[in-house]
């Protein structure tokens, strides 16, 4: 089957930063799969927008398990961005326009998580895949925090 290809084109993806540590129990082992599940994650995420073309840029940063008291399985911090083109051809781009760059955030994120399933798959505890994420959530949030400013 022939593609059609989306008006968002994704240009590359870089991971700018990125450390893993191995967090141990202190007295009794913890099951892999269960150390991973409850790993606390905190992402956040930023746009650039180049005025003079339709490039854009998406930053984001994630930190899992970096609160004070860490839990066993594996500390991670890293950020990545995505840099992308948007062609929109429409007659009312701004929503189209706004759909877009959501998913260009979800492209970033599913990019971050390959990144760090396949960087973990050599620790202790195996690959981390970082869970699903609410995007409608995310993008509320992040509104949100624009707005405390």
């Amino acid at each position: 089957m022939d593609i059609l290809r989306s008006e968002l084109d994704l240009k590359d993806f870089v991971v700018l930063k990125c450390n893993f540590e191995s967090i141990f129990p202190e007295k009794e082992a913890v099951e892999a799969s269960k150390a991973l599940k409850d790993l606390p994650v905190d992402i956040d995420f930023n746009l650039f927008q180049n005025e003079k073309s339709n490039e854009f840029r998406i930053v984001i940063d994630v930190k899992i398990n970096c609160n004070e008291e860490k839990l066993p399985g594996y500390t991670i911090v890293a950020k990545a961005a995505s840099r992308f083109d948007l062609n929109i051809i429409e007659e009312n781009p701004e929503d189209k326009k706004n759909g877009l760059i959501n998913s260009a955030v979800q492209i970033t994120i599913n990019s971050v998580r390959g990144y760090l399933w396949s960087g973990t798959s050599f620790g202790i505890y195996g690959r981390y895949t970082l869970p699903t994420i609410n995007l409608p959530a995310l993008m509320k949030a992040k509104v949100d925090q624009k707005e405390k400013k």
